[in-house]
């Protein structure tokens, strides 16, 4: 026999209402006792609530000034990364600036046209084109310099990355809060940190760029390789394909959409932030739009902002 709903009994024990009634009197009361200490130290933040973080930071800046050349830690392993990602930037400006106008836009049109097509390969050469025709060639050669440094180093990281979440929930957690918290972060607050660790110039440039443009590398290779049907996984298995050969002929082919997303969104982080990084004293395209906005040369400022994007 069917039972209504309107049947079932609806009375709630006496227990349970004088639980709920005293859950929200304690919930009041802790808010009236916050409210009351909030008024009361309105005017000021006590002194013994300081924790003196600003005179601690200095200390630290103030102690890798004077121990930058002397203290291993700068001198086995942020030193030779300074010195190796700086070698990278001007190594690959070096190249573009050898190839010249015409080089490059065919090298980005050849680039566009193998990984997404010929409207791709013109769209790609006309817009390189373009950078030539509003702005200053050398530096646009060193913005881009810096930003094909940051996204290959970031696609190192990142695909690996991203295996290893796709093959681990544990890993997938703890790497999701990471990269939320280089999300969410704004840019400006992990610069300080980078130019005490890193210098100025081209390697704090690079360090930046690719903490912000590494998460969407990380979460779409993750992302392509766990929609990988459970029938193409399978059927690897089932030919007794090692967990390497699966990866690699298997999983990664499938996923390779997502992953090339990945590198278009990866490459669109590195041009948002890239200008940015002038302020790290890059002399690029960013420089010449902050000197420009200082003098208030609004049209110097407009041609670099335009080519820069």
């Amino acid at each position: 026999m069917a039972v209504s709903v309107e049947s079932l009994p609806t009375h709630v024990p006496e227990e349970v209402l004088r639980a709920r009634r005293q859950r929200r009197l304690l919930g009041f009361a802790v808010f009236a006792v916050l409210a009351v200490v909030a008024i009361v130290l309105a005017h000021d933040v006590p002194s013994w609530l300081d924790l003196h973080i600003q005179k601690w930071a200095q200390d630290r800046y103030k102690w890798t000034i004077v121990n930058r050349q002397s203290s291993p830690i700068f001198r086995y392993f942020f030193n030779p990364i300074a010195d190796g990602l700086t070698w990278a930037v001007e190594h690959t400006e070096s190249l573009l600036l050898a190839l010249r106008w015409p080089g490059v836009v065919a090298l980005t049109g050849a680039i566009g046209w193998r990984t997404g097509g010929l409207r791709a390969g013109l769209a790609g050469a006309a817009a390189m084109m373009g950078v030539g025709v509003i702005a200053d060639w050398d530096n646009a050669m060193r913005t881009l310099s810096i930003m094909a440094v940051a996204v290959v180093i970031a696609l190192v990281l990142g695909v690996p990355l991203g295996i290893l979440a796709a093959r681990s929930d544990r890993a997938e957690r703890v790497i999701r809060v990471l990269l939320d918290t280089a999300q969410v972060m704004p840019i400006f607050v992990y610069f300080s940190p980078v130019q005490i660790f890193f210098g100025l110039q081209f390697a704090p440039a690079v360090v930046v760029t690719v903490i912000y443009a590494l998460p969407p590398a990380v979460r779409l290779t993750n992302l392509g390789l766990r929609q990988v049907p459970v029938v193409a996984n399978e059927v690897g298995q089932s030919f007794g394909a090692t967990s390497r050969q699966q990866l690699f002929k298997v999983q990664l082919p499938i996923a390779r959409r997502t992953i090339l997303l990945g590198l278009n969104q990866v490459i669109m982080m590195a041009f948002a932030i890239v200008v940015l990084a002038s302020l790290l004293g890059t002399g690029d395209l960013g420089q010449d739009v902050l000197a420009a906005l200082q003098k208030q040369e609004v049209g110097v400022a407009f041609a670099s902002a335009s080519a820069s994007c």
